[in-house]
C-alpha cells in the first residue's frame, strides 16, 4: 500500500480529469469549472474537437479562462493534439495509459447515444451501442479513482423483455472494482434553462476508498445540493442566482426586440453563405444573462448568433404556431391534427417545439429545425442552442453550422451542441464527486 496524503496535501492537490467521447467539451468545462484539471480529451470528430481544442486545450489564447481562473487542459507533449478514436488510441498508446495507473482521479464521458435514444430509432444492433466497452477498457488500464458515464434515459431501458439494459451491463463488469450505481437526472436542477432528462452512472474505485460507498446516497446528496449550487453560483468574486431560468430568460438579451437594436451584416468562413445578419447584445435583465455574459467584449459580434432567415410561406407556418402556443395553456410541446392544418403545415415532419418564453425548453436534439423561437419566426441560432445547453458565451463553436444526410457525420455546430452535455449540469455533479476526493480517507 503505498503512503496516505495528509489532510492539508489533498485539499492542495491539483485533481485531475480525463474526458472520453468528449464531444465539443461540456463534460470537459463542467470539470474545469468545478476545480479538476485536465490531462486529456479523446474524441474522434475533427469539428467537435476543434471546438473543444480552441477553448480549452490551446488555453494560452484564450485570456477569459484566466479571468474564470480556468487553467484548461495540461496535454500530454507525447499526444498530439488532435481529434482521436479512442478505439486505435488504446491500441496505439496503451503504455502512456498504463502509466497514468492509478494516477487519474476521475474518468467522465458520454458514448454515442444514437442507438439507445427515444428521440432516434433505438437500434438494437447500432454499432455505437458498443462504444462503451472502449470506455470500460480505458478504466481497466488507468484505473481512475471515480468513474462517471453520462447517457440518455435509454441506455437503462431493456430493447426486449429478456435482454438487460445496457446501464445494466455496464454496471455489471464495473461491480467487482466499483461501488457503482446510476441514476436519471434532470439539468433544469442545476439551472439549465432546459428539460433534459440523462442517465447519469457514477462508481468509486473500492482500491482507493476504504469505506463503501452508497451511491444513492451520492446521488442524494447531488439533488440536495443543487439548489445551493445554482442560487449562489459563483464565477470569480460574482455570485449568480440563476434558479428555474426559463427559455426567455436565457434568451431574452439576444433577440434584437429592442428599440434601435437591428441585425448586422456579420462574416463568417463556416457559413455557407459569407455575410449574413445577426443581433448585437442587449443589456443582461437577469443573473443567468449576466452569466452568459460573464467577461466577454459586448462590442465583438456574438459568437454563432446567424439569425434564420425563411421563406414567406416559412414564416407563416412558424408565426401560427408560435400563436397557438400562446394561447395554449397546456405544458405539453406538442401541436394537434387540427392545429398543423391551421398553420398550413404540410411537412412530414411532425416533431416541431415552440419554446416557451416562460418555461425551459424541452430537450435540444442535433436537429435545429426542430425548434421555434418563442417571439420570433425562425429557427434558434447556434448561440441560442449553447445558451439552452449553458454554454457561456466566450465558448466559442468551430466548423460548419449545419448539415444533413450523408455529411451529418462531420459534426457541424448544431449537432456538438445538441450531442453536448450541458456544462452546468456537468459542473454541479463534479463539484459534489470532488468532495469525496478531499473528504474521504484514500489509499495511497
Amino acid at each position: 500500500m503505498k503512503n496516505k496524503l495528509t489532510n492539508e496535501q489533498i485539499e492542495k492537490k491539483a485533481h485531475n480529469f480525463i474526458d472520453l467521447f468528449a464531444g465539443c467539451g461540456g463534460l470537459s468545462l463542467g470539470a474545469l469549472k468545478s476545480g479538476f484539471k485536465g490531462i486529456l480529451a479523446i474524441e474522434s470528430q475533427k469539428n467537435a474537437f476543434d471546438t473543444l481544442k480552441h477553448n480549452l486545450i490551446e488555453t494560452q489564447k484564450n485570456s477569459i479562462l484566466n479571468k474564470l481562473k480556468i487553467k484548461g487542459f495540461e496535454w500530454p507533449e507525447s499526444i498530439e493534439k488532435k481529434n482521436h478514436d479512442i478505439v486505435s488510441f488504446l491500441k496505439t498508446h496503451t503504455e502512456y495509459l498504463k502509466s497514468l495507473e492509478e494516477k487519474v482521479d476521475l474518468i467522465v464521458g458520454g458514448p454515442p447515444c444514437q442507438g439507445f435514444s427515444n428521440a432516434g430509432k433505438r437500434k438494437e444492433d447500432d454499432p455505437r451501442n458498443q462504444l462503451y466497452k472502449s470506455y470500460l477498457d480505458f478504466v481497466k488500464i488507468v484505473k481512475p479513482k471515480i468513474i462517471l458515464i453520462e447517457n440518455v434515459a435509454g441506455i437503462a431501458s431493456k430493447f426486449n423483455k429478456t435482454s438487460k439494459s445496457y446501464k445494466d451491463n455496464i454496471i455489471e463488469k464495473l461491480k467487482d472494482d466499483y461501488f457503482v450505481d446510476g441514476k436519471l437526472l434532470s439539468s433544469e436542477i442545476f439551472g439549465v434553462p432546459q428539460k433534459r432528462k440523462r442517465y447519469i452512472i457514477i462508481g468509486f474505485n473500492k482500491y482507493f476508498f476504504h469505506n463503501k460507498i452508497n451511491i444513492n446516497e451520492v446521488f442524494d446528496r447531488i439533488e440536495k445540493e443543487s439548489k445551493k449550487f445554482i442560487q449562489n453560483y459563483k464565477i470569480g468574486n460574482e455570485t449568480f442566482n440563476i434558479l428555474n431560468t426559463t427559455a426567455g430568460m436565457a434568451l431574452g438579451d439576444l433577440d434584437g426586440k429592442a428599440t434601435g437594436i437591428k441585425k448586422q451584416n456579420f462574416s463568417d468562413d463556416n457559413a455557407k453563405s459569407k455575410t449574413f445578419k445577426t443581433f448585437p447584445y442587449k443589456e443582461p435583465t437577469n443573473d443567468y444573462q449576466r452569466m452568459m455574459q460573464f467577461a466577454i467584449d459586448k462590442t465583438k459580434q456574438v459568437d454563432s448568433h446567424r439569425i434564420g432567415e425563411h421563406k414567406a410561406e416559412t414564416v407563416y407556418k412558424y408565426k401560427t404556431l408560435i400563436k397557438i402556443t400562446k394561447r395554449s395553456k397546456r405544458d405539453s410541446f406538442n401541436f394537434t391534427n387540427e392545429e398543423f392544418a391551421e398553420a398550413r403545415w404540410n411537412s412530414k415532419k411532425q416533431i416541431i417545439n415552440v419554446l416557451k418564453d416562460n418555461k425551459p425548453s424541452p430537450t435540444l436534439t442535433t436537429c435545429p429545425f426542430d425548434y421555434i423561437h418563442y417571439n420570433s419566426p425562425r429557427i434558434l441560432t447556434v448561440r441560442e442552442y449553447a445558451r439552452i445547453q449553458s454554454f457561456p458565451d466566450w465558448f466559442e463553436f468551430k466548423g460548419i453550422y449545419a448539415t444533413s444526410g450523408s455529411m451529418s457525420y462531420t459534426t457541424p455546430r448544431y449537432t456538438q451542441i445538441g450531442n453536448a452535455v450541458p456544462p452546468l449540469m456537468a459542473e454541479g455533479i463534479l463539484v459534489v464527486l470532488k468532495s469525496y476526493l478531499k473528504s474521504v480517507n484514500l489509499k495511497r
